[in-house]
């Protein structure tokens, strides 16, 4: 709009000087404007670039070896729960309180909103909850504060609570197998 208007001044212009001067600023506002668009482009670019790369994660595990290892690690020590329930309720409470403590040393760190999905960090809670609840149901168990806690229900109950993420890391599993075999095809 302005290349019109300075269009018309150049027909009706009588001082050639301030013509041009006014020319001059003209283009170089032209172009102040147009490197500034470029540069907001270019920003725009990186920023979409970012964005990208910090997408969230949908899985825990990046790959599906990682994933098995620790389905095997979650299975074995649930394992060795499940057997020392059979002979001696303290010794089945302390491997409870273990994985317990395993599960939300290992768990917590997925409930970052900015790194994961919301299903991950919905079921990343939901692990490290009822991890809690068994870590206090097995310290109470310990201390024998109630005679209940010897009764093979409450076992199961807890060592269930403790086996949530063995069925998590084994969907991420599933999952990353799936994407494997996408990449690889």
């Amino acid at each position: 709009m302005e290349e019109i208007q300075f269009g018309k001044h150049i027909n009706n212009c009588k001082d050639s000087r301030k013509c041009l001067h006014r020319m001059h600023n003209i283009v170089t506002i032209v172009n102040a404007i147009e490197v500034q668009e470029g540069i907001v482009v270019i920003h725009g670019k990186i920023r979409n670039k970012r964005r990208n790369m910090e997408e969230k994660r949908d899985v825990i595990y990046l790959s599906s070896r990682e994933a098995f290892l620790k389905v095997c690690v979650l299975a074995l020590t649930i394992g060795i729960s499940i057997v020392a329930s059979l002979f001696d309720y303290k010794s089945c409470y302390v491997t409870i309180l273990v994985q317990a403590c395993n599960n939300m040393y290992d768990f917590y760190q997925f409930t970052d909103n900015k790194k994961y999905s919301t299903m991950v960090k919905r079921e990343s809670i939901a692990i490290v909850w009822f991890a809690i609840i068994a870590i206090i149901v097995s310290i109470v168990a310990i201390l024998e504060l109630y005679v209940v806690m010897k009764s093979i229900w409450i076992k199961l109950l807890v060592i269930f609570f403790v086996t949530i993420p063995l069925a998590v890391v084994y969907n991420d599993y599933k999952i990353n197998i799936e994407k494997e075999n996408r990449a690889e095809a």
